[in-house]
């Protein structure tokens, strides 16, 4: 998270990835019907983070979906990883494991990496699934992680159902501005404002879907 002079991490995009985003992007959009807005707000290049609220196991791959041509780097709860074929699989989808228990320092330093090769991090600051119209407290965890890096921090909202011909509709906002915040530290202070504007500009992208 801090920044370093050390030679960044090269990341590969994956096939796998790639391959399951070209099926998914025929269901979300053929079957369900689903709507993404405001994809323009994420660069095409450089570090970014997009912050979701998260309502299906399917949101990372809406995510995904919202990125376009870039492949997105994603935090999962680390009992999807028990298994070896299972992580295996997991890790070649991009997610990085986290321990939602605790401040998981390791997860943490590995997104750090992430964004500071340049890539696209997909952050879910509730920890854990919601009901999509009222969002869950955001966590301080997902406030340190941004405020650490140099990324722009674009809000995601995912609202509706994951269901045949009425899927979710998907909203992206501009990047949240916290250089002001950032210039001050990550402390608590800079974190619970951070949490305040993010949860400001998630609330205001769901007033404006069905």
């Amino acid at each position: 998270m801090t920044k370093s002079k050390s030679p960044s991490k090269r990341y590969k995009n994956s096939a796998l990835y790639s391959a399951v985003l070209v099926c998914y992007r025929i269901f979300f959009f053929g079957l369900l019907r689903g709507r993404i807005r405001g994809r323009e707000h994420i660069p095409q290049s450089g570090p970014v983070i997009l912050m979701s609220n998260h309502i299906h196991a399917l949101d990372p791959f809406t995510l995904g979906l919202c990125a376009a041509k870039r492949q997105v780097r994603f935090l999962a709860k680390k009992e999807l990883f028990r298994h070896k074929w299972l992580a295996a699989i997991l890790g070649r989808l991009h997610a990085i494991s986290v321990d939602r228990g605790q401040f998981d320092l390791a997860a943490m330093r590995e997104c750090a990496a992430v964004l500071r090769a340049g890539e696209a991090l997909g952050v879910f600051p509730e920890g854990t699934r919601g009901g999509g119209k009222v969002m869950g407290p955001l966590l301080s965890g997902a406030a340190v992680l941004a405020l650490r890096s140099d990324a722009p921090v674009v809000p995601v909202r995912i609202q509706g159902k994951y269901r045949l011909f009425g899927g979710p509709q998907v909203a992206l906002g501009t990047p949240v501005e916290i250089n002001d915040l950032r210039a001050k530290g990550a402390d608590k202070e800079a974190a619970d404002v951070f949490l305040g504007r993010m949860g400001a500009a998630l609330e205001g992208l769901g007033a404006k879907l069905p």
